[in-house]
């Protein structure tokens, strides 16, 4: 009676390694070619933040020299915080 009870589902032990080993090999090479793809973008993401970082850094240079140029001017205090708080520098930007 114990052959009636076993399973009709394949196992581990009646899958063959060929129809496994041709699903992994064209998986691992997705997962390379997206790694790399993947690679590739952070480090447009990484330079183009890079670009954003410096400009930001020149419009703090220009706000800051404003606060100076015109002490009374509240806008360029403003603009100042602004651009402190973009960059997470938020303890100088209040």
């Amino acid at each position: 009676s114990s052959s009636s009870s076993s399973s009709s589902f394949p196992t581990s032990s009646t899958t063959s390694s060929s129809s496994s080993s041709s699903l992994t090999i064209p998986l691992l090479r997705r997962l390379v070619k997206d790694g790399k793809s993947q690679e590739t973008q952070l480090g447009r993401i990484q330079y183009w933040h890079g670009l954003y970082q410096h400009a930001l850094m020149k419009a703090l240079d220009d706000a800051l020299g404003a606060t100076r140029a015109l002490p009374g001017y509240a806008p360029a205090y403003e603009r100042a915080g602004s651009i402190l708080s973009d960059l997470w520098r938020l303890d100088e930007s209040r």
